[in-house]
């Protein structure tokens, strides 16, 4: 448990920065999830789907999917003492809007520059 502390709290700090890569959200989140299961053992069991394999470079926020997790935790399996499972997919849902991590990048930049 105290290394999935460790690890959790490594990626979350990132070196400073707002967008990691989306393999290295999900080992954040994956950590997060072996925590939670060390304190409510039995209660659910934590699936990842992807698609595409270039998917995991593709930079997102940082800390976004934790929150997300830890909702359905809290709140899906408030009544549950076992048998709950999360599953989490990722997939390109419209390949030439987001044809890759660098147009990616482009579309973000303006973005960043206005906050």
């Amino acid at each position: 448990m105290i290394l999935s502390l460790s690890q959790m709290f490594q990626l979350g700090l990132s070196g400073g920065k707002d967008l990691i890569t989306l393999e290295d959200e999900l080992s954040h989140v994956q950590q997060y999830c072996a925590i939670q299961q060390k304190c409510y053992e039995d209660l659910f069991e934590y699936e990842v789907r992807i698609e595409e394999e270039e998917l995991l470079s593709v930079p997102i926020p940082k800390i976004l999917l934790q929150p997300i997790v830890e909702n359905s935790i809290q709140h899906g399996f408030a009544d549950r003492r076992r048998g709950g499972v999360i599953r989490v997919r990722f997939r390109w849902s419209n390949p030439a809007v987001f044809p890759g991590h660098l147009t990616w990048r482009r579309r973000l930049s303006p973005v960043k520059a206005m906050m």
